[in-house]
């Protein structure tokens, strides 16, 4: 049996990735279950146009029994137009569709798209199911975390179990990513799956479950002296979403790289109430030299208001420890949550200050499938499911305020930030971010390089 994996393209530049993770564990999955006739093909960080053909090559060559497609809600177009291509080519092929967009909007997609199978949630013991059934043309209604149509009505065969010990799971397939690897010397790995927190504009938790799962230090580190051996990488990107969440576990990988001398450098993200000295006095010595934490906002209401369940103070402390470290710091930071005006955008400009980030750039607050804040907008009549139908990029939260008055304020915040402090790296900037905005310029220019003693007099965008 024969299996092509597709990444389809992303239609935002801004969302450009070096590589993911997703495809990789499910080759393993298969591979693994004795599955070995697996081609992969990533098409991310390209437009459709350019992988339009590219798709219809590799299906009318490999002539598939199965092909599975991988769709986040940015590339969501992409993968739609990959199934119905598929389809038109060979209507035998069996198309299964996996990752986050899908496992919430299972029904629209099997009610519009020629899709059989929606793969809801964790895929690695499920994709092998699903593919052992094809294999042996045995009914589907039995493999739990799948929907599909039966008798003309989308059924879910219900929720399955997360996988409790993620050791057991065999290493995502690297080599998928072989020429990537060699060339820039840097990997990415997972050591732990979900998040016990539940952010609003998140949809993290609802994915991959409230339940922290996390892999043993011994099993994280064989991974990167495997990686190590194989493709010679000196970097690794720790991709979870909470790396220190569990203080032992972080200690005991940092324990086990130093214990058997492992020489990489490495950078994580995590919460800023979960870090302390005594963890970064053994991060930093096992090689890690850059922390990303999301913060989101310096306004104790937006913070309240998105569920970050932190505070100033320990911001504040956090980024501190960091400085004292000596570790390269970011932060996540973002504009247009509910309840955002511009004296909270200023908070959050003060803070930035305070903490002297320099930030590259803020999110706009945008609504996704499985999160808080789409079920708030929906509530709002601001958005319906038939929107994920169309090509629209996801909307920003604009219930309250206009799309360029948010991203104006997140302009603002980037602009106090330390690298764009001067008047020479300012108009660098504004250049660089007005590009797009050739009609705005003259504007852009008018409220920021034009000298003002209030460093507030600029009026609300």
């Amino acid at each position: 049996m024969k299996i092509l994996m597709i990444n389809p393209s992303s239609s935002a530049p801004e969302n450009k990735r070096e590589y993911i993770l997703g495809i990789p564990y499910l080759v393993s999955a298969l591979r693994a279950a004795g599955y070995a006739d697996i081609e992969s093909r990533i098409f991310f960080n390209a437009p459709w146009t350019e992988t339009q053909g590219l798709t219809q090559k590799a299906v009318e060559e490999l002539k598939p029994d199965i092909v599975l497609i991988s769709c986040f809600t940015i590339n969501r177009v992409a993968g739609f137009k990959t199934a119905e291509l598929v389809k038109k080519i060979n209507p035998a092929i069996k198309i299964i569709m996996g990752g986050m967009h899908p496992s919430f909007m299972y029904r629209q997609i099997l009610e519009a798209l020629p899709v059989d199978v929606v793969c809801v949630g964790e895929g690695d013991e499920t994709i092998v199911e699903i593919a052992d059934a094809f294999r042996k043309n045995t009914p589907l209604d039995n493999i739990k975390g799948i929907a599909i149509k039966k008798n003309g009505k989308v059924v879910m065969t219900g929720r399955r179990e997360f996988v409790k010990n993620l050791d057991t799971l065999p290493f995502p397939a690297h080599d998928i990513y072989r020429d990537y690897l060699i060339a820039s010397k840097r990997a990415h790995v997972i050591t732990s799956r979900g998040c016990p927190y539940g952010c609003q504009f998140c949809s993290t938790t609802e994915f991959w479950g409230r339940s922290w799962r996390a892999r043993s230090a011994k099993n994280v580190v064989d991974e990167i002296e495997m990686l190590i051996r194989e493709y010679g990488i000196n970097y690794v990107n720790f991709l979870d979403d909470e790396f220190t969440l569990q203080r032992k576990r972080t200690l005991d990988i940092c324990n086990e790289l130093l214990s058997r001398n492992v020489k990489i450098k490495w950078s994580c993200s995590t919460r800023v109430n979960t870090i302390d000295r005594e963890q970064l006095e053994y991060m930093t010595k096992s090689g890690c030299d850059h922390i990303v934490m999301g913060i989101e906002s310096g306004s104790p209401k937006i913070i309240k208001t998105i569920g970050k369940k932190i505070s100033l103070d320990q911001i504040e402390k956090a980024f501190d420890l960091l400085k004292e470290f000596g570790l390269s710091r970011g932060a996540f930071l973002m504009v247009g949550n509910p309840g955002e005006d511009f004296s909270t955008v200023k908070e959050t400009i003060e803070l930035v200050k305070r903490l002297d980030l320099d930030v590259q750039s803020v999110a706009v607050a945008e609504i996704y499938p499985g999160t808080q804040l789409f079920e708030l907008a929906k509530k709002n009549g601001f958005i319906t499911d038939d929107y994920w139908l169309t090509e629209s990029p996801p909307p920003f939260f604009t219930i309250e305020h206009s799309a360029e008055k948010l991203q104006w304020w997140g302009f603002l915040i980037v602009l106090s930030s330390k690298r764009l402090r001067g008047n020479l790296n300012a108009a660098r900037f504004i250049l660089k971010f007005a590009f797009s905005k050739k009609q705005k310029i003259a504007r852009y220019f008018k409220r920021v390089l034009v000298k003002n003693k209030n460093k507030y007099t600029h009026k609300e965008y």
